[in-house]
């Protein structure tokens, strides 16, 4: 039986994001969330910040 979808909208959904599975080793997680916890920011904005300054730097035309 499908779950019943929820009338309130989570945070990332109202920022227009979307989520996606990246499969990390445990030492990368924990070093990810010990930065997001130091910054006071979500580790999913470490990690999008880490990615797109990936993308700028390896893969100019990904903009």
């Amino acid at each position: 039986m499908p779950r019943p979808k929820s009338k309130v909208k989570n945070n990332a959904q109202t920022k227009g994001l979307r989520a996606t599975l990246l499969y990390l080793h445990p030492d990368t997680v924990k070093a990810l969330k010990s930065a997001a916890i130091l910054e006071e920011r979500p580790a999913y904005e470490v990690a999008e910040q880490a990615i797109k300054a990936y993308l700028r730097q390896h893969h100019k035309s990904s903009e």
